[in-house]
């Protein structure tokens, strides 16, 4: 599979993933801390950086989201499979 087909992918896995992992996350977070009417919102933010920089810094903090939960790994071990060989050295 070439980089760039690679890093499409991994783009699109991460678009599909995301919400389910933003509430797996709260979720959690709510097991740990109980919250009495709060909301939480969540949009995507506007970077001055590149797109593709954002992009890459998405793909570095959900690959960090899943090493430390293997639940999460077991869910989807093909985008775990694409993040690790993209973030861990050999």
């Amino acid at each position: 599979m070439s980089c760039l087909m690679t890093f499409v992918k991994t783009n699109e896995m991460i678009k599909e993933e995301m919400p389910r992992l933003v509430n797996l996350t709260v979720n959690k977070d709510r097991e740990v801390t109980p919250t009495n009417n709060t909301t939480l919102n969540l949009y995507p933010t506007t970077s001055l950086s590149p797109a593709k920089t954002f992009t890459a810094d998405l793909q570095h903090q959900l690959y960090l989201n899943m090493r430390s939960k293997p639940q999460d790994q077991a869910v989807d071990p093909e985008l775990w499979e694409i993040l690790k060989a993209k973030f861990e050295k050999p």
